[in-house]
């Protein structure tokens, strides 16, 4: 009974119970709450000889399994996506992201360049600063976090050092599924981010590996964005969620990381307005 109780206080609360005399810690901590309840329950344990402190136990475990259950059912996806630019995850699966945020589970953005050349006049750490701040912006906007780390844009290499930070990226988040772009894109940092990410796919379970960061227990989920590529092969379409509900969720989250980039506001506002006079049932999503 003891082993039982000690099993079930370690598995569903943040109090480790390592030996049958830390119940008399925790009963001296919280007996005078619950002595009323145990009173009540006593009558339905008085054919079970046992001391109150394993009343309690079971009392504190059975209410642990019933308060945590729900999460243990249905717990939280944990979703992270990885781009090049600050703007990129936002076009990639910004609607994605939001309808994920709206049913309580958890994403996460995260850009490998600061986006420090990403304009036509503004650069540098200005540049930068205004992206990682447009960013953030953009995840509170549809309840996301978002992070962009401090690599140079335009020089984005899969070296150790940036493939280490993706292991870790992945771990912290403890990720179920993991986004990135597809290898085959005009912009260098684009497709290194896919091999970045790839590279990283099999090493966020190897413990020796980026040892300061626990591995994960087992490998999430790993998907392209899609895109209009044809060569070496087009994209093709596994999963196809309709994101017409947040659609207008996304345009909100793109325009503001992009309103700092060079190109790609002016046709994304375009096209939006053009979206807009088509009716919603008609859209392809």
């Amino acid at each position: 009974m003891d082993t039982l109780i000690l099993n079930l206080d370690r598995a569903f609360s943040h109090t480790v119970l390592s030996q049958p005399s830390s119940l008399h810690v925790v009963r001296n901590m919280i007996w005078p709450e619950v002595n009323t309840m145990l009173k009540a329950l006593k009558g339905h344990f008085s054919a079970i000889p046992c001391p109150r402190e394993v009343w309690l136990a079971c009392v504190l475990a059975t209410l642990s399994f019933s308060a945590l259950w729900p999460q243990i059912q249905n717990p939280p996806v944990r979703v992270i996506a990885f781009g090049a630019h600050p703007d990129d995850c936002d076009l990639g699966a910004g609607g994605l992201a939001a309808k994920y945020a709206a049913l309580g589970d958890k994403v996460k953005f995260v850009s490998l360049t600061n986006g420090d050349v990403g304009h036509q006049s503004q650069h540098g750490k200005e540049l930068a600063q205004r992206r990682r701040a447009e960013a953030v912006e953009a995840g509170r906007r549809i309840g996301i976090e978002y992070e962009v780390l401090d690599n140079h844009d335009g020089k984005l290499l899969p070296t150790l050092e940036v493939r280490e930070q993706v292991i870790r990226e992945i771990r912290q988040w403890r990720a179920d599924i993991v986004i990135a772009p597809r290898p085959n894109d005009y912009h260098p940092d684009h497709r290194y981010t896919r091999v970045l990410v790839q590279d990283a796919s099999y090493m966020v379970i190897v413990p020796s590996l980026v040892a300061d960061t626990a591995p994960l227990a087992r490998n999430p989920v790993f998907l392209y964005y899609s895109d209009r590529f044809t060569r070496p092969q087009p994209f093709r379409a596994d999963i196809v969620v309709s994101i017409d509900d947040v659609f207008e969720k996304k345009i909100i989250c793109w325009t503001l990381t992009c309103r700092s980039s060079m190109s790609g506001c002016r046709g994304l506002r375009e096209n939006w307005n053009r979206c807009r006079r088509i009716p919603q049932s008609e859209r392809s999503g």
